[in-house]
């Protein structure tokens, strides 16, 4: 990873069952996952936060943002190949894990493609999502 934009990032596992995207947004800051929890109002713990205002966040903080995503697809494994190919220092990404998954799930992707998923023993491949939804570019201000 470019030192003239990230240090090693700390690998921080999500402590409440929708906190994915607190637990990402704490690695890319590199602050712990209850300091970005005390910026958010609760209500996030059943229901998580969406990419959109994980963005904001980021933006919020002087990070530069921003996003690929992909609107149809009749494919979902051919149709996001490109989305799983780093293009920033490091990267905020939203994924499936199945076809009816009720939520999206947050993980960070370095920009060696090593994704690190805040669920203990998560998965580690982009390839074993079902769906890749969004990948968020994110570089430090």
């Amino acid at each position: 990873m470019s030192e003239e934009f990230f240090q090693p990032i700390e690998h921080i596992i999500q402590e409440d069952p929708a906190g994915c995207m607190i637990a990402c947004l704490a690695m890319i800051r590199g602050v712990s996952y209850q300091e970005v929890k005390a910026e958010f109002y609760g209500g996030f713990e059943n229901d998580g936060i969406t990419e959109g205002v994980a963005w904001d966040y980021l933006s919020a903080y002087g990070y530069t943002v921003i996003y690929r995503r992909v609107h149809c697809s009749s494919n979902p494994a051919e149709g996001h190949l490109h989305l799983k190919q780093p293009f920033a220092p490091v990267h905020l990404v939203c994924v499936r894990d199945f076809a009816n998954a009720p939520h999206y799930h947050g993980v960070v992707m370095l920009d060696d493609g090593k994704i690190l998923n805040p669920r203990k023993n998560g998965v580690t491949e982009l390839s074993a999502y079902f769906e890749v939804i969004s990948v968020a570019g994110v570089w430090k201000p």
